[in-house]
């Protein structure tokens, strides 16, 4: 069995999330500054120092990123092997595979495919031992035509500097035990089925494939639907495959992945939620199988002290509380409106009857 494994890392380009939310511009000079630090600090490292080497690196850039921010990156990755800066088309289906086929090595029996965002990292040893999965459970004869492998093993770097802690705090996750999107990845037998993991939402990686479960709600019906119809263009029955063969949690193989909460985020909310366990991050002891790049670390702190964040934020919270006295004057008018018109009505009523 061969297969093909993809990283595919969303380096700041305007998608479908831009464009349909109200979101930060991932190309504002001053987000993409903040941006380039933290891929330099977390996620550049982790991947290049994978024990297993025997994948792809695919990092997603935006056709309006500056000329010489796009050569910035591509000195940071120029000289790694199996590493390609490619080009968003707005035009292209980011969930199937078509536009992947480009960076496959000959014609492999599977597609994996790894999401790794650019302000993450995951531990060192985690291709090692997602690959190693998927070839022990295809010796066992027990590998599906499609798999989701996933984590739910997190670890917060809430990188907010100050004199009292330098580096930041490092807590446990305390969103609950979802899979996360970070290195969550989707196996597909090729090129039989065209899917990639980008088109999947991670918290319900569990419910995709689970026969017995109902789809938690419309976008995992038509994922299962689009695989149903695929299985039954080859002749397959997929419904054999239950969920014990169809998921896979890797979090007792593999160290927790490490999630950086910073400001200039979409979940910029994740700094002020309630949690527990906090300790400061000194270095390499603190995430002893994660590699993180702790030079430039100490050299950026500066861009993510609490004075940056309170800068960056007020804006932010000024926007929400705008939206939250919008939405009760809003209710208010209808209520009077509708209160209004039951008044008058009484009233209306009183003069008859008098």
């Amino acid at each position: 069995m061969r297969i093909e494994h993809l990283v595919i890392t969303r380096f700041s380009f305007r998608g479908d999330a831009f464009k349909k939310r109200n979101v930060p511009d991932p190309l504002n000079p001053s987000n993409l500054e903040l941006r380039f630090k933290l891929f330099e600090i977390t996620c550049l490292p982790s991947i290049l120092a994978q024990t297993n080497r025997n994948f792809g690196w695919v990092l997603i850039t935006d056709k309006d990123l500056r000329a010489d921010l796009k050569e910035r990156l591509g000195k940071l990755v120029g000289d790694k092997k199996r590493v390609y800066l490619h080009e968003y088309d707005p035009s292209e289906n980011l969930a199937n595979l078509d536009w992947l086929e480009q960076f496959l090595v000959g014609t492999p029996d599977y597609v994996l495919t790894t999401n790794v965002d650019d302000d993450d990292a995951i531990p060192e040893d985690f291709v090692s031992a997602l690959q190693s999965h998927l070839f022990e459970v295809e010796r066992m004869g027990r590998l599906p035509p499609f798999k989701i492998i996933g984590t739910r093993r997190i670890v917060q770097w809430d990188l907010i500097t100050s004199r009292k802690a330098p580096l930041g705090w490092k807590c446990p996750w305390h969103r609950g035990q979802y899979v996360t999107n970070l290195g969550c990845s989707l196996l597909c037998q090729y090129p039989k089925y065209n899917f990639s993991v980008l088109g999947m939402v991670h918290v319900y990686a569990e419910n995709y494939f689970d026969w017995s479960a109902p789809p938690a709600n419309d976008g995992v019906r038509t994922y299962r639907e689009a695989f149903g119809m695929t299985a039954e263009s080859n002749n397959e029955d997929i419904y054999v495959w239950s969920k014990e063969d169809t998921f896979y949690d890797m979090s007792k193989d593999v160290g927790p992945v490490l999630v950086t909460n910073h400001f200039r985020n979409v979940q910029v909310w994740r700094l002020y939620e309630k949690k527990s366990d906090y300790e400061k991050v000194v270095g390499p002891e603190t995430f002893p199988d994660i590699a993180v790049d702790w030079s430039r670390a100490h050299v950026y702190a500066g861009y993510f002290n609490k004075r940056k964040l309170l800068i960056c934020t007020l804006p932010k919270i000024f926007v929400q509380c705008k939206r939250f006295m919008v939405g009760i004057v809003r209710k208010l008018e209808r209520s009077v409106k509708r209160f209004g018109k039951k008044i008058w009505k009484n009233l209306i009523l009183c003069k008859t009857y008098l």
